[in-house]
């Protein structure tokens, strides 16, 4: 082995300079292609930042005009597409403030719900003035799905003339749900009376009296007696217990 390492000293020499070669090589190609990366890194972060930046100044100024709302906001031109979106909306919607931008907001509304908010939608623009609570409506999110919202429309306007509308979202899904769930209120039911109301006696109704019974009529005089005759009274006739005949006359005896 010796021998043989004395005999290609030089061969061994040059294959080992071929390696630290090909490894400088390689080392220097990973540090550029790291750095690279890193610089490519470093520039997205930082126009994220700038981004992330000019979405905050955007929204704040928005809000500012708004009164402070602390709902979810959408801006779309007249022509109804979207071109700012708060970060609290994609909580809403799922879909990231980028993915909504330059889209047709009426395209994530229920087909049932359209009529309502074209109407507030067109007269905001026309008056310029505020719509506030719109809805119940359904917007679509990036699952399929739909939530229920409210939302109130007011026009931004430069130099007098209407531009864009701001929309402030609230969602209502849960509110809805729960409202839907709630048992319904019982029919209220009858009192029970009270035993001393059951127990009362009825009111006695005055029953006219009637009227007393004639009173019998007098009876009538006795006829009076006869005046005693003048002529002689016929003599009565008797029989005697022993079948012997007897005229009497008054209390005296005629005969035997």
């Amino acid at each position: 082995m010796l021998q043989f390492l004395r005999s290609n000293r030089n061969i061994l020499t040059v294959a080992l300079g071929i390696f630290i070669v090909s490894m400088t090589a390689l080392m220097f190609f990973l540090n550029t292609q790291n750095q690279e990366e890193v610089a490519s890194e470093t520039k997205a972060d930082v126009l994220d930042s700038v981004m992330v930046h000019s979405h905050y100044n955007e929204e704040k100024a928005i809000r500012d005009e708004l009164g402070n709302s602390e709902d979810a906001v959408v801006v779309i031109g007249i022509d109804g597409k979207i071109n700012f979106v708060s970060w609290d909306y994609e909580k809403i919607t799922g879909f990231a403030p980028e993915d909504l931008e330059d889209q047709l907001f009426f395209t994530y509304i229920s087909s049932d719900d359209l009529a309502t908010f074209f109407d507030a939608f067109g007269k905001a623009i026309q008056d310029g003035k505020p719509r506030t609570m719109i809805g119940p409506y359904h917007v679509i999110t990036d699952s399929g799905d739909y939530k229920i919202n409210m939302a109130s429309l007011f026009p931004l306007k430069e130099n007098g003339k209407v531009t864009r509308i701001a929309i402030t979202v609230k969602e209502i899904s849960q509110e809805m749900l729960d409202a839907q769930n709630a048992p319904k209120a019982a029919a209220p039911r009858a009192k029970s009376i009270p035993k001393a109301v059951k127990s009362a006696p009825k009111p006695v109704v005055a029953q006219p009296k009637a009227a007393p019974p004639p009173a019998p009529a007098p009876a009538p005089a006795p006829a009076p007696a006869p005046a005693p005759s003048s002529e002689p009274q016929m003599p009565k006739f008797n029989r005697l217990k022993n079948g012997t005949p007897s005229w009497i006359m008054g209390d005296e005896m005629a005969y035997l």
